[in-house]
This record gives structure tokens, C-alpha cells and sequence, in this order.
């Protein structure tokens, strides 16, 4: 595939100094690996005829419409366990729920058991690798709406190699809460604009471009839910024609971005 930062302008990020990274989807495959993780649980209770790509997407949906909710009104819990299992128990415990039958198998135990796998989730199969070389570039740091425990405990899992973990629950509230972006930057002493931050979802670098971050999109497949038919290969950065105005650059893996880095002086 023909690397969509040939014709860009390396400028766009000439002097960032630190990366931040959306962790759900963009360096964490969220969706594979809740979907693993729940097949082998379905498989120790014997419950079949359950489309878990769709439970695991009925879950993140609700997580991102709640966390965009706090993020304005401060009324929720902004610790994400406390707030993942509330959404689990809605799931299974609503009467006319897809998974109702699912919630008199799932004892307390158990449902915080599901509630952390998004804490073992592993990157896609960049991600490590690409991590590791911008580390020895820029600072990199998650900025991530999971809790303080889940990003360290991802981070042990699946080998990420942060030099910085921001969550929003340091915060008390979550993305795309501008608070996030400014109090991230500041924490490492630099200014917005030699910061940039790194997701697959147009809405998270929308906001951090607001608060004068740099950007850019990593094509993921299936993850922005914001894109039509979740097809990332339509997003442009703001040099193409068509393309988002917000978006500085659009590389197709970390690695990719770890070598737009490289090129650069």
C-alpha cells in the first residue's frame, strides 16, 4: 500500500516533542480481544447462539455515549471499571435485552471478572514495535479514558512501553473534555502545539486539535464508529482533497508513524 504521507508536508510536525495515544482501538485491539475474552467465558457457562461481536460493540457504544455525557455534566462515576460494570449489568439485567438470559448465569464475581478484561487486551500487531521506535524519538504517553489500574494493567499485558500514562480519571471526568488535552501537555511542561496526539477516532482528534495539539489519525479497521461503514481508508488528513481539516496526518500503522519521524530532522 502506498504510504498516504508521500505528498504531505513533514512540517506538520516539525517540534512535537511528546505523543499522546488514544489506547481503546488505536493501540489496543479492544474489540478482538473483549470478544476472545467473552467467548471463552460463554464457553465455561455453555451459553450459545450469542453474536458477541455485537455484545461487545452494544458495550462500547454505551461507553462512548456515557463518557461524552460526563464529560459535560460531571454526573457519573469517572472511574471507567465502576462505570463499564454499570453498562455490563444494563446489558444483562434489562427485561427485552438481546442478553437477558445472560444475567441470572453472572454472579457479582464474576461480572467484575468480565468488566476487566478491557484490562487484557493486546495492541494490534504494530503496535509494540511501533511504540518502541517513537520512544526513541519522542516522549510517548497514553492518554486514555481508562482507569489509572487498567492502563498499567495493559501496559504489563501486552508490553506497551509508556513513558507516561494520563488517565482521565487523574482528571475527574473524561475525552473529550478539553481539561484532558490542556492538563496532559502541562504536566509535561510543553506547550500544546509540540504536542500531538495519535487515535483512530476523528471525534478524539477533533478535540485535541481544539486545544491546539497537533494530530493524527491511525487507520484501524472497524473502530471509528464515526466514519461511514467504520471503512478508516475514506480519512484524509486536511492536505487531500476532501479531507479533514483537523487532521495533520493519517498513517495506516505506528510503525508508519515511526518512520514519518525518522525522515524528519
Amino acid at each position: 500500500m502506498e504510504s498516504p504521507y508521500n505528498n504531505k508536508p513533514r512540517a506538520a510536525l516539525d517540534g512535537v516533542e511528546a505523543l499522546f495515544f488514544d489506547v481503546f482501538g488505536t493501540v489496543a485491539d479492544l474489540r478482538g480481544g473483549v470478544v476472545r475474552q467473552l467467548e471463552e467465558v460463554a464457553s465455561k457457562y455453555s451459553i450459545q447462539s450469542v453474536d458477541w461481536n455485537e455484545f461487545a460493540d452494544a458495550w462500547r457504544i454505551q461507553y462512548g455515549k456515557i463518557t461524552k455525557r460526563i464529560s459535560v455534566s460531571a454526573d457519573g462515576p469517572t472511574n471507567l471499571d465502576e462505570l463499564l460494570r454499570q453498562i455490563l449489568d444494563s446489558l444483562i439485567d434489562t427485561r427485552g435485552s438481546t442478553w437477558e438470559r445472560i444475567g441470572p448465569l453472572w454472579n457479582d464475581e464474576e461480572r467484575w471478572n468480565v468488566t476487566r478484561f478491557w484490562h487484557n487486551i493486546s495492541g494490534w500487531p504494530d503496535s509494540v514495535r511501533g511504540l518502541s521506535e517513537l520512544k526513541n524519538r519522542v516522549m510517548i504517553a497514553a492518554l486514555s479514558n481508562g482507569s489509572v489500574r487498567l492502563l498499567v494493567d495493559m501496559a504489563k499485558y501486552a508490553g506497551f512501553p509508556w513513558d507516561m500514562v494520563f488517565s482521565t480519571e487523574l482528571f475527574e471526568t473524561y475525552k473529550p473534555n478539553p481539561i484532558v488535552y490542556d492538563s496532559a501537555a502541562k504536566l509535561l511542561n510543553l506547550p500544546p502545539h509540540k504536542c500531538a496526539m495519535v487515535a483512530a477516532h476523528i471525534s478524539d482528534l477533533e478535540a485535541a486539535k481544539g486545544q491546539g495539539y497537533r494530530t493524527i489519525y491511525v487507520r484501524r479497521p472497524n473502530e471509528d464508529f464515526a466514519v461511514q461503514n467504520r471503512d478508516a481508508t475514506t480519512v484524509k488528513s486536511k492536505s487531500e482533497a476532501g479531507g479533514y481539516q483537523h487532521i495533520d496526518i493519517v498513517v495506516n500503522s505506528l510503525i508508519e508513524l515511526a518512520d514519518v519521524l525518522k525522515d524528519m530532522p
